[in-house]
């Protein structure tokens, strides 16, 4: 869902290399989604895919992968503006110029600020890895907070682990200055 609850965004991606990123207006069910292909000219790197991770206003916010890979970092965070599309009724867009704000790595999905300015994400940081620790999910540990300014596109360190330790989970609070 978007952060007014008034979209619920989706992402699907096919053997073929086919991909569509999709959002329904909840209010009326309006469906407009976004293909593209898996391949070489992929706009999110070569044999990537996206799918969508948040919408704030006109920005829509996503994270690459490589489809059906046995294990994927992620490929980046993009942004894609959404005015220039004409999303009048339900139906199928191509993907247009796409914003690179964050390049690949193993990095937790981001958590956005409330006010849709910040994006946080863990992620690891190979001279502190956290000993003796188990890690959920797919496997990576991750010991290290990064903030993302979604406006800017400069992504800087804020906090890391105690020597050996790991993290799990971030949150915002609502005043979208605070992380817990």
């Amino acid at each position: 869902f978007d952060e007014a609850s008034r979209h619920l965004l989706y992402g699907t991606a096919a053997p073929d290399g086919r991909f569509v990123i999709g959002i329904i207006r909840l209010a009326d069910g309006v469906r407009r989604e976004l293909a593209g292909l898996a391949n070489a000219n992929s706009p999110f790197g070569s044999g990537a895919a996206a799918f969508p991770i948040a919408l704030f206003g006109n920005a829509l916010y996503l994270q690459a992968y490589q489809p059906f890979a046995p294990h994927s970092s992620s490929g980046g965070i993009f942004s894609l503006d959404l005015t220039p599309y004409t999303f009048a009724a339900t139906g199928t867009y191509p993907i247009l110029e796409v914003r690179r704000l964050l390049g690949a790595g193993d990095y937790t999905a981001p958590i956005f600020a409330p006010n849709g300015r910040y994006a946080a994400m863990l992620y690891r940081e190979p001279e502190n890895l956290p000993a003796n620790y188990v890690p959920l999910g797919a496997g990576l540990n991750f010991n290290a907070v990064a903030v993302l300014d979604l406006q800017t596109g400069v992504a800087r360190r804020v906090a890391a682990a105690g020597l050996g330790q790991g993290l799990e989970h971030l949150a915002w609070l609502p005043n979208s200055q605070t992380l817990l």
